[in-house]
């Protein structure tokens, strides 16, 4: 199984969003985590690089960067970065 790390970027303090599975409904827990986290929902979501097609482009590649527009009442833009992540143990 493959897992993917979101955080959000330029958030020290507590800005681990979440570790999704990556299955058919990626991209469902991604709306969820985000909307979760910055509790609102989110509209939308882009990647910074012209490279990247999906969100599972990080797996066994490099970190990717994703601006999230936000339903906060004015329609935020936050950056996140999401990455491959390994889970050990049971």
């Amino acid at each position: 199984m493959n897992y993917i790390s979101v955080f959000e970027t330029g958030n020290s303090e507590s800005g681990n969003v979440g570790v999704l599975l990556v299955d058919l409904k990626l991209k469902d827990h991604f709306a969820e985590a985000i909307s979760d986290h910055f509790d609102c929902e989110m509209i939308d979501y882009e990647f910074v690089s012209d490279e990247v097609d999906s969100l599972e482009d990080c797996i066994g590649g490099y970190p990717i960067d994703v601006i999230v527009e936000l339903d906060d009442g004015v329609n935020s833009k936050v950056a996140v970065e999401i990455s491959q992540t390994w889970l050990y143990g049971n």
